[in-house]
Formats: structure tokens, sequence, C-alpha cells
């Protein structure tokens, strides 16, 4: 299936980046910040015939207590995100960031910055 190679193409980009990928199911290890991929979605335009454009969409989201650590943290992200991709087995037409969220708590203290990534790729069947 294309989305897990997506997402371990996506996950090995920041982890070679030296950025740290937390497990959504783990606890909080001792660090600055979590950083997630959540929310993977494929969609997949079939138009009958062997070859079908298809879209993977994915949340990269960052939290952490110092608002300079996330900034810092998600713009290597946005850095690499941004970057062309090359996927074995994949036609990559294009990648991009399609929405920023930004939320920071004042009771708590915890800010949080959610990108959504879009790849749009070529795919035959």
């Amino acid at each position: 299936m294309n989305i897990i190679t997506i997402k371990n193409h996506v996950y090995g980009l920041l982890s070679s980046g030296g950025l740290v990928i937390r497990e959504p199911l783990k606890q909080q290890e001792d660090g600055s910040y979590a950083l997630l991929i959540t929310n993977i979605t494929e969609q997949r335009q079939d138009n009958f015939s062997k070859i079908q454009n298809a879209q993977c969409q994915m949340d990269i989201s960052c939290t952490s207590k110092s608002a300079t650590d996330c900034l810092t943290i998600m713009n290597q992200v946005v850095n690499i995100v941004n970057q062309p991709f090359v996927i074995e087995g994949l036609n990559v037409s294009s990648n991009s960031i399609i929405s920023s969220t930004e939320d920071i708590d004042p009771v708590s203290g915890i800010n949080t910055i959610m990108l959504t990534v879009q790849i749009n790729y070529i795919t035959r069947t």
C-alpha cells in the first residue's frame, strides 16, 4: 500500500534531519518537544485505466512548553517537507503544505503547531 511507503519516507526524511518522531500511543519521554505524524489519509481518483491519480495527506504536529523550541522544530519540518520527494515506485508530482495551525494554551503553557502536508502522485494498478 502506498500510504505506508509515503509515511515511512516522510518519517525517514525527518529522522535523517535530526528530528525525533514520537509514536502516537507512547508516553512522552524526556525531551524538549513531541513531534507526531498523524491523520494519514489517501484518496484515489479512478479513471478506468491502469494509471490513477492519488493524493496522500498527513498532519505533522509539534508540542512543546517552549514556543521557541516548537517554532524551531517546525521550521526544520517545513524545510524538509518543501523539498521535492523522490519515492521509489511512485511518481510524485507535487508535495506541499496546505494548512498550518498554531495553538498556545495559556493555562498549561503548552504550544502546538500542526502542518497538513499533501502529496500528489501517480500510481499504476
